[in-house]
């Protein structure tokens, strides 16, 4: 198990403090998405973050169908998770015409913890982390939609979530 496999099966092990950093996280973790279609497909590698993110697509956005498909080649697994969340659309819509994420980002973060949350969920979609006893390098491979978000000024994070 590589570090950055152990580093988000720690985090989909958090305790969530509240239900807005449940949704934090699902929407940190939508940044790792595409639309097509009507439809979100957000794709990640560990099983257990396919795991998480299904239980709050269904518990906390009552997302009553999702399509669920594994693709493994050697060593890698791609969990891909097909839905429709309106919501999840506008906001990914919004974000990728431009519209100011300071508004949009300012509605979805409700507590303290809500954007150390969010950038877990983002790490856990599109991100690794290589062993700090080696090297230190910590990446994010986000798509091109993702690339208009200008995160809030200034960014603290809530240091008992990370």
């Amino acid at each position: 198990m590589s570090f950055s496999t152990r580093v988000k099966t720690d985090i989909v092990s958090l305790n969530f403090k509240n239900k807005c950093c449940k949704k934090a996280f699902f929407h940190g973790a939508l940044m790792g998405a595409d639309i097509s279609d009507g439809s979100v497909t957000l794709k990640v590698s560990e099983p257990e973050v396919a795991d998480l993110l299904t239980y709050i697509a269904s518990t906390v956005f009552k997302i009553k169908e999702m399509d669920i498909s594994e693709t493994k080649r050697g060593f890698c697994n791609t969990i891909t998770m097909k839905f429709c969340l309106p919501t999840a659309i506008k906001l990914l819509s919004d974000i990728d015409s431009g519209v100011d994420t300071d508004e949009v980002f300012d509605s979805l973060f409700a507590c303290n913890s809500c954007l150390s949350y969010f950038f877990c969920g983002l790490f856990c979609a599109v991100g690794s982390v290589s062993d700090p006893e080696k090297s230190y390098t910590l990446e994010l491979s986000l798509p091109n939609i993702a690339q208009h978000i200008l995160l809030p000024q200034p960014m603290i994070l809530d240091s008992e979530v990370l």
